[in-house]
């Protein structure tokens, strides 16, 4: 038999496992077998193997060549006969058995995409293969004597019990809690750990309904909700306890167990703690939000702040410069000239009344330029200044030249003059009230 072929059937192995878990429940064996899932899982590899072996793969054997290979081909397969003979399996049923598993070979061989005269050589193979293995089972079972099997019976016997006893202590000594269920999920046995939360009597043959808050009718439900083999966290009726739940087929260990294995471990103390953790991460992001909104304002009012600042400096840069410019000016147009007339001037009097009005100019750029046409005044001459005074004093054209002992022609003339250095020519300003606001020199410094 080809090794393609058999790699085939390899790779239908679950499908293989499900057919004759199907057929030996239909023929009455499965609620009686004692085999696991792995032996289920050997049996075939076994039969594989003998056919790989006492098969070539250009021929289709007669009886009597194939049991003369049995010795080497079938030697896997007699020990697992041996193996179930001593577990007190009867012959009829390890036979039985046996063809419900040939059966179920042949139906995967029927489903391959083979063409139907390789699929007959195939079943042909596989059936005159499994006759020999049968002759080669039976005559084994005969030579066994009864006092043999009875002693075998009985060490299995002994270490199937201590096997109960070891498996017995632990599920009454763990710690978390044990509840078996049919596959109705109808609670058939609970270990004491259980008994702890809720009563045996209460729970068994009632669904888990009665304990955990779960909405399922039957296991099936539950297998849809919960994984098999994940840890869900479920909790109790009454909302006390929290658990993490695992769900275990038994299946999975042995193909004719329907029940299932449910532990539960109370992780009440872990939820409450980690329940307590996120409180604490939503206030501590709940402050860090806050302090971020309260960055977030400072920030901007600050941005706001150096906004301002920003005008104030470029406002405080337009005023320096503004100053410095009119320092200049005043300098360039008023004192400067102010100084060549001193260095002219040789009257003794004249110059102290120049240096007197640059006293003053100079007095005024510290003081905010208040008096900032008291310059012009520099462009007058010694008699007219004290003309100004006397007109600062209130005093008329006439008063003027009498005191001065000046002809009234010339001190209207010395007006004239006044207003044009002052800039006041072809303007309605009183020079009375345009010189009482500004600086003139005193009538004692003159």
């Amino acid at each position: 038999m080809s090794d393609k072929l058999l790699d085939q059937l390899n790779a239908h192995l679950e499908t293989f496992l499900q057919l004759w878990t199907q057929q030996m429940s239909d023929a009455g064996y499965l609620a009686h077998t004692t085999a696991k899932r792995d032996d289920c899982i050997e049996s075939f590899n076994g039969v594989i193997e003998s056919i790989r072996k006492m098969v070539p793969a250009a021929e289709i054997p007669t009886f009597a060549p194939l049991m003369r290979r049995a010795q080497d081909g079938a030697c896997y397969m007699l020990q697992t006969a041996k193996n179930h003979r001593h577990r007190g399996i009867t012959a009829g049923m390890f036979l039985g058995c046996f063809k419900t598993l040939i059966h179920s070979l042949e139906d995967i061989v029927l489903t391959l995409g083979l063409k139907d005269g390789e699929k007959l050589e195939a079943v042909l193979r596989i059936r005159r293969v499994c006759d020999v293995l049968e002759t080669t089972f039976i005559s084994d079972w005969e030579q066994s004597s009864d006092h043999d099997m009875t002693e075998r019976l009985q060490g299995v016997n002994r270490q199937l019990t201590l096997k109960k006893n070891r498996y017995e202590n632990i599920y009454r000594s763990t710690s978390d809690l044990v509840i078996l269920t049919d596959d109705q999920g109808l609670v058939i046995e609970v270990n004491p750990e259980t008994e702890k939360y809720v009563s045996a009597e209460l729970l068994h043959g009632k669904p888990l309904c009665q304990f955990l808050r779960i909405d399922c009718q039957d296991m099936g439900q539950m297998l849809t909700k919960f994984t098999a083999g994940e840890s869900h966290e479920v909790s109790s009726l009454d909302n006390q306890h929290v658990f993490s739940l695992r769900i275990v087929p038994l299946s999975r260990v042995s193909l004719a167990a329907q029940e299932y294995m449910l532990i539960l471990s109370d992780i009440t103390l872990l939820v409450n703690h980690r329940q307590e953790l996120e409180q604490r991460v939503a206030e501590r992001t709940a402050d860090l939000s806050h302090s971020q909104n309260l960055l977030q304002q400072e920030k901007a009012q600050t941005d706001e702040m150096n906004v301002t600042l920003r005008n104030v400096m470029k406002s405080i840069e337009s005023e320096r410069r503004d100053l410095e410019q009119k320092i200049s000016c005043r300098i360039s147009t008023h004192l400067l000239p102010a100084l060549e007339k001193i260095r002219h001037e040789t009257a003794h009097t004249n110059r102290s009344s120049f240096l007197d009005l640059i006293q003053e100019q100079l007095i005024s750029l510290t003081s905010g330029f208040d008096s900032e046409l008291d310059a012009g005044m520099l462009k007058l001459s010694k008699t007219e200044i004290r003309i100004c005074n006397f007109i600062q004093a209130g005093c008329s054209s006439k008063e003027i030249s009498e005191a001065m002992n000046l002809a009234f022609d010339t001190v209207r003339t010395h007006r004239k003059n006044i207003r044009t250095k002052l800039g006041l020519k072809g303007k309605d300003v009183n020079l009375h009230l345009f010189l009482a606001s500004r600086n003139c020199p005193p009538p004692e410094k003159i």
